[in-house]
């Protein structure tokens, strides 16, 4: 049985499952899940680093406290779809600073699941375990997703759409024509990147006959559900709809000053050039290439970067033949329209940008591992077939424990080190500690103050975010320019001694610690310490901060 015969027969399935019974296949779903989010748990909240994440982690906790209903995110071209779902969550569960990055786990783990399902109805259940299986422990999707972006739910929004694009347009239905449409506005509100592959999705709608207006009769499938299906994308998307005509078009203004990401100089050259760096990235991405090279060639040294290139080239060809190319169309665009406008690529930070065509390349993978299986399985006889088939998963799982290998040997080569959260999750933790928290986050002592000084240095200052999620109240006391020793000693000292009886926590950078340690003898410290790998370092430089925790006489 060909491909094309086996995509034919997973078309007349009402439902994909792994086995025949649907409560088998439910189990295996959880079960797919559960190991999915198992293996993105650890280092979750320690690498990557926060970056400007905490923005909109905190613009949901403006939310939550009713002190913000924004229309769009931190950045203006981003829905506030992301706010408001951690807002809820806020709510539900309370605000904390775990929360935000384990919802943005949860997606991803979620992605799995829908990749395997969207892999099985498109090229057969091979294709959909192969997909599934790169992307259980692909550490480029891990560490994209390890952050709380909104951008960084996408890849989970994306496929799900796709999903439903699927079951919509191959196995005709009103309800799920629908679903699609509220399930791409969705995906919209988490980067306006998914505008790229809207056309994509209009098209094979249209080019399929079930759902042709002028075939909803014989499909059973009625033109209103057409109109339902915009109606529900703009519903969907109602929020910056308004916000871009109240504002006239503000998204766009927002986006086109993005000078981190938007290609200074668009034209051939920089079109040509931006599409290399892209598809390096995409290849990177897919064979969990970690190491940076100058080019094209050096990367090809690399097994696991030729042989993703190769079964890429040949899950294209398949797909096309079999006449089941909708991952190679929605690939075909983010290669069109994406380098005329993204001039930043490179792993990490920036592969989430091109995550969509990342499951895209999956599914592709999966198509060109179905086709070969299939293709060994006839040239072998009966009594070599279970061999075979053993010999497969045992393949599948050790590219899956070897991808999961390098990407903790990553994590753990940075965790002590300024690219993780470790320290900064440490001071706050044991400030909770200090401040008399018990471990459900009641507060014993309800007389505390926290002090942090300017000078301490931890990239991109997250603990003041930090410290508002886990409930503790702050000040940051500033430091004048040409300030003295003494005149430092005196304002701190001064800010010590002011209503007495509160316990008072100083997060001090080694400087200002040392210039006061001599006036806070009875002061409890802890001492935290990171190497420094930023701008060039490579960990020959050392990051210390002190925490200081005393009554005030």
């Amino acid at each position: 049985m060909d491909l094309e015969q086996e995509s034919k027969k997973t078309e007349e399935r009402p439902f994909i499952f792994p086995w025949g019974s649907r409560r088998f296949g439910l189990a295996g779903l959880v079960i797919g899940f559960l190991l999915a989010l198992g293996v993105r748990i650890p280092w979750l909240w320690e690498i990557p680093r926060f970056i400007d994440e905490l923005r909109e982690v905190n613009l949901a906790y403006l939310i939550s406290r009713g002190q913000a209903l924004p229309l769009h995110n931190a950045a203006h071209d981003i829905g506030a779809l992301h706010n408001y779902i951690l807002a809820g969550i806020f709510d539900i569960f309370g605000t904390g600073i775990y929360l935000p990055r384990l919802y943005t786990a949860v997606t991803s783990a979620m992605t799995v699941i829908f990749i395997y399902l969207s892999g099985s109805r498109l090229y057969g259940r091979v294709a959909g375990v192969v997909a599934a299986g790169l992307l259980l422990t692909n550490g480029m999707h891990i560490l994209v997703t390890h952050m709380a972006w909104a951008n960084c739910t996408t890849p989970f929004f994306f496929t799900f759409a796709l999903y439903t694009t699927i079951r919509a347009a191959e196995q005709p239905s009103g309800g799920w024509l629908v679903g699609a449409g509220c399930s791409w506005a969705l995906a919209l509100q988490t980067h306006p990147s998914i505008i790229i592959f809207l056309p994509v999705v209009l098209f094979y709608i249209a080019r399929t006959p079930g759902l042709q207006p002028l075939f909803s009769r014989r499909s059973g499938v009625s033109v209103r559900y057409h109109y339902l299906a915009v109606l529900a994308f703009a519903a969907g998307y109602s929020n910056m709809l308004i916000y871009n005509l109240v504002s006239r078009g503000g998204s766009i203004r927002w986006a086109m000053q993005k000078g981190y990401t938007l290609e200074q100089s668009p034209g051939p050259v920089s079109f040509v050039h931006n599409l290399i760096q892209m598809w390096v990235e995409l290849i990177r991405t897919i064979g969990s290439v970690y190491q940076t090279k100058s080019g094209m060639l050096e990367y090809l040294a690399y097994p696991a970067f030729s042989a993703g290139l190769f079964m890429l080239g040949y899950g294209i060809y398949r797909a096309v033949r079999c006449r089941r190319a909708l991952p190679v169309w929605m690939l075909l665009a983010g290669c069109t329209v994406i380098p005329w406008i993204n001039g930043r690529y490179g792993y990490y930070i920036a592969t989430r940008y091109i995550m969509p065509l990342v499951i895209c390349a999956l599914l592709l993978i999966g198509c060109a591992a179905n086709d070969l299986w299939k293709l060994q399985q006839r040239w072998l006889s009966r009594r070599w077939r279970p061999i075979h088939f053993a010999g497969s998963v045992l393949a599948l799982g050790a590219i899956i424990l070897w991808q999961q290998g390098l990407f903790y040997d990553y994590c753990r080569r940075l965790a002590d080190t300024d690219m993780s959260n470790r320290m900064a999750l440490q001071i706050v933790e044991q400030t909770r500690q200090m401040a008399g928290l018990d471990r459900r986050g009641l507060r014993v002592n309800r007389r505390i103050e926290i002090l942090i000084d300017d000078r301490v240095h931890i990239p991109n200052d997250p603990l003041p975010v930090l410290y508002r999620l886990a409930g503790l109240p702050y000040t940051v006391l500033f430091h004048s320019s040409g300030e003295s020793d003494s005149a430092l000693r005196i304002r701190w000292l001064g800010k010590l001694g002011s209503n007495p009886g509160i316990r008072r926590i100083m997060v001090l950078d080694e400087q200002t610690y040392r210039k006061l340690r001599e006036f806070i003898p009875d002061a409890r410290v802890v001492r935290f310490e990171t190497r420094k790998v930023l701008h060039g370092t490579h960990g020959q430089i050392r990051t210390t901060v002190f925490l200081a925790s005393r009554v005030s006489d």
